[in-house]
């Protein structure tokens, strides 16, 4: 984007904006504080789930963001981040990048079709985690665990396609991370029952399947053709019987969320934007939703809180 120049980095650690900042041109700022003095039009935030807050600030001077998912660990926190953001009309974007695939689009178009009504469904969203050294993640009050931190994008996806569910259950555990030192207790595998009406979508979700064996896919069953997407191998299977039709996608979903949201500030417009801070807020309640389920051992209303 010829248009867009990088100018300012923070960072905890200096040492990182400084060595992104000779990355990408631009200067480094020493607080949030500096960005609130400095003529800019947007800003990237990408933080870990606990570190939010400072967007009521920027949400005062009315600053466009672009966050990176998830919006907080804390809900209440990110009910206040709302309030600001919504108090000033403030134009948000949320990095979901699956809702920017091409064939998440024929998806929808086909679920829509059908009313939005499936006989049931299933996803899978599973990676290895056990050699990633980011101590923060494995603290489950500051990550949120695998259902804030990581599946938070399956969960999203899901509202996306079909809606909030009427009901949540959800079993959890660590044991992908059992025998680790300094990961053991953060709650890494999970499964998750979303209910809709009569029918459901199942949602398994681990950090500990084997490295290379990666995977990120929605099977929907409908009465007359089953539909199978996969983020990875960027394709959609559409099968009728023995006749299978295939929807290949080259998007690049960040490129596209990317351009989305620069043109939302450019034209102060955002109505192309796929995820907003409101709706994000919305996936955030669902993942905790789970949790609350998982320690209550019994299914939970969308209307509770989590």
């Amino acid at each position: 984007m010829p248009e867009v120049s990088l100018s300012l980095f923070y960072d905890i650690n200096p040492s990182i904006s400084k060595e992104v900042s000779k990355l990408y041109g631009g200067n480094t700022v020493e607080s949030i504080n500096s960005f609130l003095s400095s003529n800019i039009d947007a800003v990237y935030i990408c933080v870990p789930p606990f570190a939010h807050g400072f967007e009521k600030k920027l949400a005062e001077k009315e600053i466009p963001m672009f966050i990176e998912k998830p919006v907080s660990n804390d809900i209440a926190l990110a009910r206040e981040i709302l309030k600001s953001i919504e108090s000033k009309d403030i134009i948000t974007s949320i990095g979901y990048l699956s809702r920017y695939l091409k064939i998440t689009d024929e998806l929808k178009d086909m679920l829509k079709e059908m009313g939005r009504e499936f006989i049931q469904g299933y996803g899978h969203h599973a990676t290895d985690m056990r050699g990633y050294n980011k101590s923060w993640l494995f603290k489950q009050n500051l990550s949120g665990g695998i259902l804030v931190e990581f599946a938070t994008h399956i969960l999203d996806i899901v509202r996306y396609l079909v809606g909030d569910p009427e009901e949540v259950y959800a079993k959890t555990s660590d044991l992908s991370m059992k025998g680790i030192p300094e990961k053991e207790g953060v709650l890494s595998d999970a499964s998750v029952i979303l209910g809709y009406n009569k029918s459901f979508f199942t949602v398994l979700t681990t950090w500990g399947t084997q490295r290379g064996l990666g995977e990120y896919t929605l099977t929907f069953l409908l009465p007359d053709k089953v539909l199978k997407w996969d983020f990875f191998k960027r394709r959609l299977e559409i099968i009728r019987g023995d006749q299978k039709d295939v929807v290949s996608d080259d998007t690049d979903p960040m490129e596209t969320e990317d351009r989305i949201f620069i043109d939302a500030v450019k034209r102060a417009d955002p109505r192309s934007i796929r995820s907003t801070y409101k709706d994000a807020l919305l996936t955030l309640k669902l993942s905790l939703l789970a949790y609350k389920s998982s320690s209550l051992k019994r299914a939970v209303k969308w209307t509770e809180e989590p």
